[in-house]
């Protein structure tokens, strides 16, 4: 995601939100499964990167989350599943005092046994 912009002068900048992300996930045995997301390194002060996975696979979503270096459940008890796809939904938003940035960060998704 590429987010290029400026607010305009003494008012804070809108929220980037970007949806065109999807992941897809197979699951052929017991237990449930888990995804997790985490960052490759902190967002930069007065910034933050949520993330939102539609559920599948039966699975839970955990609705909105903060993203940080720190894995964060993103959609858990997923059941047996085959190929099964969901669409990940990025906002990235900061203030002013964020000043110009330029910054790259790496989601790591990872599917683990649940709970």
């Amino acid at each position: 995601m590429n987010i290029t912009g400026v607010p305009a002068a003494g008012l804070q900048p809108n929220a980037i939100v970007n949806a065109a992300t999807s992941y897809r996930i197979t699951t052929l045995f017991a237990p449930q499964k888990k995804i997790t997301a985490s960052l490759s390194a902190p967002m930069p002060a007065n910034t933050t990167l949520q993330a939102s996975f539609a559920a599948t696979g039966g699975g839970t979503s955990s609705g909105t989350v903060t993203l940080d270096a720190t894995p964060r459940d993103m959609v858990t008890n997923i059941g047996t599943t085959l190929n099964s796809a969901g669409v990940i939904t990025y906002t990235f938003s900061a203030t002013v005092a964020a000043g110009v940035i330029s910054s790259n960060r790496t989601v790591t998704l990872t599917v683990v046994n649940y709970p």
